[in-house]
This record gives structure tokens, sequence and C-alpha cells, in this order.
């Protein structure tokens, strides 16, 4: 066993399949996040983001949640629709369980940009591959780039060779904000030609759109999903060290979506 002492109020448990784990709670994560972890008015610091276990024998996994919380009131894309999450029965109030009414678009939160989203003939959130959605993926430093990233910044932060490839920008830094922040960094179009180029099979970024606010032509998205490159949007990578994990991304199998909401990880060995 363990222990990675950068982790505060960091504790350790063995589970039911002889796992040692070690659990990240009211860690830094959640005071940078402040009122985006709000819950009616105190601040929620009891969510498990990064994992550590080690099987009996085996080599240390570190598995750390890169999604973004769901709740009522939190931050959208302008134009689309913001999330309500509604009690509809509750056992303190006499009921056999608790059941929720979830409203949501499917582009809240951290979430999957389908072919379709920009490309009516192209693949459905339900049918991207899951090997495109699941497999080797690059964290790449662009905390540097102050509005787009261009080709040249893909390159210098070691984007080439990339088969899934998610950029770490100050964007991170902005789920802080209450409300949406159009100032967000986003990919160039020659940054986009460059992916397509490089056979990436996904492509990811720290906000809730990888193209600028309110572009004249959308030219990133058509490129991207035009090519079949699936977009990861809306993760927050401000634990993240740049370099080499396994990515699990698992959208919501809405029939026939353009898009939808996905728990993702990093899984790093």
């Amino acid at each position: 066993f363990y222990m990675d002492t950068s982790l505060p109020s960091a504790s350790h448990r063995r589970n039911d399949n002889g796992l040692v784990c070690l659990v990240s709670r009211k860690g830094n994560k959640v005071k940078k996040w402040g009122k985006a972890w709000k819950r009616n008015g105190e601040l929620d610091g009891e969510r498990e983001r990064i994992l550590f276990f080690i099987p009996e024998g085996g080599v240390p996994v570190q598995i750390i949640d890169i999604s973004v919380p769901i709740y009522t009131g939190m931050v959208f894309y302008p134009g689309d629709t913001g999330a309500v999450v509604e009690p509809v029965r509750r056992i303190a109030e006499g009921a056999d369980s608790n059941i929720s009414e979830l409203r949501l678009g499917s582009h809240t939160g951290t979430h999957v940009d389908a072919p379709h989203h920009f490309e009516n003939n192209r693949e459905t959130v339900d049918r991207i591959p899951l090997e495109v959605l699941v497999g080797p993926a690059r964290v790449v430093d662009l905390t540097g780039v102050e509005a787009l990233i261009s080709r040249e910044n893909l390159i210098a932060a070691g984007a080439d060779g990339a088969e899934r490839l998610l950029m770490k920008t100050t964007n991170s830094g902005l789920w802080a904000r209450p409300e949406f922040a159009s100032d967000f960094v986003a990919l160039a179009g020659d940054g986009a030609d460059y992916l397509i180029q490089q056979g990436v099979k996904l492509v990811g970024i720290d906000y809730l759109s990888i193209e600028q606010f309110k572009p004249e032509e959308y030219y990133v998205h058509h490129a991207l999903l035009g090519s079949g490159i699936t977009v990861l949007e809306g993760t927050d990578l401000s634990e993240i060290e740049p370099g080499d994990y396994d990515l699990a991304c698992l959208p919501l199998k809405v029939l026939d979506a353009d898009g939808a909401p996905a728990r993702a990880v990093l899984i790093r060995r």
C-alpha cells in the first residue's frame, strides 16, 4: 500500500474485492470549484474524485474523475437547455423511495458531441464505437494559450501521435464562476486540421465548447465531426498532470441523439 501525501484529508480502506484504496475527500478540488459545488448555500465536499488502489500483488492504479457534477443552476452554454434536478418522491415525506426528475439538454456538463451534432448524416451518439470512447489518451498542457489553440501550440505541447487527445487549458478554472464565461480558450481552425491529419479518434477540452463562442461558420465542429472525430466537452482537468493515461468516457445511450452527458475518467497505472 502507498499513500500520495499531496492529497489532503485522505483515508484508506480495503474493500470486498481485496483492494486497498486511498480516497481523497474535501481536497483542493472542492475549494477550487467554490460555488460550483454549493448545495442550498453549503459547500458539498463529500465527493470522491480520485481513487488509488493496488490489486493484491498488482500494479498501483489511479482513477481520476474528470466529469463535472450535474445540478440545478449549473453553468450551461447560452441557447442550450439548463439542467433541473427536482425531487419527485422523498422518503422523508412518506414515500417508499427517493426518486428525482431530470431535465437537461444533450450537451449538459461533461458531454460527448457525436458527428450527428453538426453533420446530419453522420453517426448519432448511440452509434459511436466503444473503441473510440475507451482507450489510450494523452493530456497536453495548453495553459499558456490565451485564446485559440493553433497547430503550432499542439505540436509544441506534444500532441503528435496521440490517439485520443485531451487539451488542458486555463478553462478548468472557469468552473468556479457561477455564470457562463464566453472568453474560454478554444481550438483554432488550423488546430482542428492538424488533429484530422494526425488521425485522432477523440479530442476533448475543459469547457462547454471546443470552438470559440459564437463563431461565424462553426468550422472547427464541422471539420472534426465531419471527419468522424468524436468531441468530448465540459471536462475538468484542473487536477490532471500532462501525460499518457487510459480514458473511459461513456455517454448516455440516447437513441438517434446528437450528443449526451457522459461520465469520464482517466486511469493511470
